[in-house]
């Protein structure tokens, strides 16, 4: 025999009060004495009553009382360094508002990522890197969510905010030139391939450009392309650049994880970091001063960019607002002159 329906009504009729004060107890706690709320409660579990419809109480209050993230996985999400500070800075702002933070990530399994969007109450969404394709952001158009871009492709309609990327890279190759490496690698996600993320893109723009500014251009250095950005990616680019003859002196890695990935590798072979191979990272993680020797790195501020994207979300304007966040390089114990310059 299948049980009745516990509702708002039933646990009012139950205790003989209103609906409203029923409602009042769960949303409203605080017009309710101490001792009215507990016996509500008492008779809600006492029926088996799970709580108000959360959908419904979105409906009447004309906000959902979340906002999502759209990040590539939830194991990357909540495992990658520097990304945990872009959770930390987006689930700050969150918790100052009282919303929930609900992540989505783009490679599902079953490719839903679109039904996710289009079916979970959100009061607007952050999409990280290139996580929304056209398609998908026209759909949150039509929900009239706010959106805000992180790290991906700039949107007309959209605010977004990112880092100076190419300024950065450009410091970092700049540092490598400068202390003599002619010698060099990239190790980065797609770095050249159609399928480069456009935060990878701008990077090669950085590095482009600090090469010519010595008279060198990309095809005069080894570039290996990755799919992820892990120090298991990095470990396993090490294991083809540092085979290369002759072998770099110097790396640029797209991500500390990658720069870590690919120190280990050396120093597991013998090779002195920095006396025989300069590497050089990029995020100024907790990897970069966790790892020996510690990591030369493009600092940029993770939690602020996430706080801010955050921000923009919950503070409507009349036109798209574009924050690009500086970068600076912070030299550290993994870089140095190559040998054969000393």
């Amino acid at each position: 025999m299948t049980r009745p329906r516990v509702t708002l009504s039933t646990i009012a009729e139950h205790v003989g009060v209103s609906r409203s004060t029923v409602s009042n107890a769960y949303n409203h706690p605080d017009q309710l004495s101490t001792e009215l709320r507990d016996r509500i409660l008492a008779a809600a579990d006492e029926l088996g009553y799970a709580g108000p419809d959360p959908a419904a109480r979105s409906l009447r209050q004309g906000r959902a009382g979340a906002i999502g993230l759209v990040q590539k996985n939830l194991l990357w999400a909540v495992s990658d360094a520097a990304n945990q500070l872009l959770l930390a800075g987006v689930a700050e702002v969150c918790e100052q508002h009282g919303l929930a933070l609900v992540l989505i990530p783009l490679g599902r399994p079953d490719g839903n990522t679109m039904d996710v969007l289009r079916s979970t109450a959100l009061d607007g969404v952050i999409a990280h890197c290139d996580g929304l394709d056209l398609d998908r952001r026209k759909m949150l158009r039509d929900r009239r969510l706010p959106l805000v871009i992180v790290d991906g492709v700039p949107d007309v309609d959209a605010d977004f905010v990112g880092v100076d990327d190419v300024g950065g890279a450009e410091s970092a190759a700049r540092h490598l030139l400068e202390l003599g490496h002619r010698r060099i690698g990239i190790v980065g996600i797609g770095a050249r391939d159609g399928e480069a993320t456009t935060v990878s893109r701008w990077r090669m723009e950085g590095y482009r450009r600090a090469f010519a500014a010595h008279e060198l251009s990309l095809d005069d250095v080894t570039v290996i392309e990755l799919s992820t950005s892990t120090q298991e990616s990095g470990r396993a680019a090490a294991a083809t650049i540092l085979d290369a003859v002759p072998r770099p002196t110097g790396i640029l890695a797209m991500s500390d994880e990658v720069a870590a990935g690919v120190i280990h590798v050396a120093l597991e072979r013998g090779i002195d970091v920095p006396g025989e191979l300069s590497v050089v990272g990029f995020d100024d993680s907790a990897t970069a001063t966790a790892i020996s020797p510690a990591l030369t790195t493009v600092h940029q501020d993770h939690r602020t960019k996430g706080r801010l994207a955050a921000q923009l979300l919950l503070e409507p304007a009349d036109s798209p607002r574009h924050e690009l966040l500086g970068t600076r390089l912070v030299v550290r114990e993994s870089t140095a002159p190559p040998a054969s310059a000393v």
